[in-house]
C-alpha cells in the first residue's frame, strides 16, 4: 500500500489545480492534502520506511506541481526561473511533509498541529519568496 503514495502524490497537483484557482488559499489546500499522504504512510511498518515513502511524495508532489507550471512557463518567466523554483519547492514541499511525519511519531493525532505549522511554513514561503 505504502508504494502508492508517491504515484498518489505525483497525480495530485493536476487535481488539486482547479481547485485552487476557485479558493486561491494554495497553503491551505496543499498541505491538507499532503496531510492525508502522510496519514496514509504512518500505517507503514517501520520509521525508515515512511520517512522514505514520504520523501519520495514530497519530491514527486514538487515535480508534477513543476511541470503544471512549466505548461504556463511565460507566466512564470525563462527556465532559470523554473529551476530556482523546483529547487525552492523541493525543499518547502520536503520539509513541510517532513514535519507532518515528525509530529505522528508520539501519536497519530499530533498530525493535525503539523498540518497547522506546514501550513505557516508555505504561508510564509509564497509571502516572501
Amino acid at each position: 500500500m505504502s508504494f502508492l503514495i508517491p504515484l498518489v502524490a505525483a497525480i495530485t497537483p493536476f487535481i488539486i489545480w482547479p481547485i485552487e484557482l476557485l479558493l486561491p488559499y494554495p497553503y491551505i489546500i496543499e498541505e491538507i492534502v499532503k496531510g492525508f499522504l502522510v496519514f496514509f504512510a504512518i500505517d507503514c511498518a517501520r520509521r525508515n520506511i515512511q520517512v522514505k515513502v514520504v520523501l519520495a511524495a514530497a519530491l514527486l508532489f514538487t515535480f508534477s506541481e513543476t511541470v503544471l507550471y512549466t505548461l504556463n512557463i511565460a507566466l512564470v518567466g525563462d527556465l532559470s526561473t523554473l529551476l530556482t523554483r523546483f529547487i525552492l519547492t523541493s525543499i518547502l514541499h520536503s520539509l513541510t511533509m517532513f514535519i507532518m511525519l515528525i509530529s505522528t511519531f508520539k501519536h497519530k493525532w499530533f498530525l493535525l498541529i503539523g498540518v497547522v505549522v506546514a501550513m505557516s511554513i508555505h504561508y510564509f514561503y509564497n509571502t516572501f519568496i
